[in-house]
């Protein structure tokens, strides 16, 4: 007999390939019918599933109880905030993630977004289109800031903040990196220069935030670190949007504390319509899309899959792709390559 496994979201099972990837596995597979569902919708789908993957719908414990069968669950992606881990665990399911991959996507996107938010792309086409050319030339000439010389500011350097501090230095950038649970090898090989929390606000001209969300990562940037940092500098989250006290950094942006943000998440997602950071013209905004590439997901969709072939047929899976563990899950020790 197969395997049933449940993927609950169109978002992993077409557009990251997940469902194609198990069924080259021989699982037998199911598909929710929704870009992201609810809780109440996946617990009304998930049936019989030994698994489920998830990449935006809602896995709560009443999901957990709805399936009989269920015995792992997998993020496809890395956040596990659409998750109820504490609940998981309580049932002693294992919850894996596609930790290790998809970091070429927000790295780029760091880059991408500090070059438009810098050299003020989004401004100037506005300007061409309004016949404003000669008025650039004029105002901009020689005073456009580059990358090539500034320091780049890392918080977290894990494979995204590591992939991050290499495009930085290939870009003339001095790198510095805050993470207190790096070990020191892997600071070297990132090339980064490790610093203390203050000194990474203080010194980035560009400061990017590259950790996952937990209760201390919560407000990481609130109104005391945007006090710390440089008023040339700017700021640029892909990780989490409570990462950041958007209150505090539209303030920061409005007193010209800080030169620009570049923001790819939200405290509240979709964003309300009156958030304070739209009216700023010194913010550049995307919607949650920073590790969204086609190279990304092929990533993540082969992973995915992997983790679930690796527990049912008992091979041990990496260490960084565990979110949450229990017995019936074996792991690769630390260092492991899998």
């Amino acid at each position: 007999m197969t395997t049933a496994v449940y993927v609950a979201d169109r978002e992993a099972a077409e557009r990251m390939g997940v469902a194609g990837q198990l069924r080259k596995r021989g699982f037998d597979v199911r598909t929710g019918s929704e870009f992201a569902a609810s809780a109440e919708q996946v617990a009304a789908e998930i049936g019989e599933a030994r698994a489920v993957c998830t990449a935006l719908s809602q896995i709560s414990a009443a999901v957990m109880d709805a399936a009989p069968e269920l015995q792992l669950i997998v993020k496809s992606g890395i956040g596990v905030d659409n998750i109820d881990v504490a609940a998981a665990c309580e049932r002693g399911l294992p919850v894996l993630r596609a930790g290790g991959v998809n970091s070429e996507g927000p790295a780029e996107w760091v880059i991408g977004a500090a070059i438009a938010l810098l050299r003020r792309f989004g401004a100037m086409d506005a300007a061409i289109r309004r016949g404003e050319w000669s008025d650039l030339r004029r105002s901009s000439s020689g005073l456009l800031p580059a990358l090539t010389g500034r320091t780049l500011g890392i918080a977290g350097l894990g494979s995204i903040g590591s992939r991050l501090a290499l495009l930085g230095r290939a870009h003339g950038m001095e790198v510095i990196a805050y993470d207190p649970y790096l070990p020191a090898e892997a600071a070297a090989a990132s090339g980064a220069r490790i610093v203390a929390r203050e000194e990474l606000f203080r010194t980035a001209g560009v400061l990017s935030l590259n950790v996952v969300l937990t209760e201390q990562t919560r407000h990481f940037v609130s109104t005391a670190e945007l006090e710390l940092m440089r008023p040339d500098a700017v700021l640029l989250n892909c990780s989490r949007g409570p990462v950041v006290d958007q209150a505090a950094l539209a303030a920061a942006l409005t007193e010209g504390e800080i030169a620009g943000a570049a923001i790819d998440v939200f405290e509240a997602e979709p964003p309300a319509a009156d958030n304070p950071l739209f009216a700023l013209e010194n913010v550049l905004l995307t919607p949650h899309l920073a590790g969204c590439t086609d190279y990304g997901y092929r990533e993540i969709g082969e992973l995915t899959a992997e983790l679930v072939q690796r527990f049912f047929v008992g091979e041990p899976v990496p260490r960084r792709s565990v979110a949450s563990e229990a017995e019936s899950l074996a792991v690769e020790p630390a260092g492991a390559v899998g």
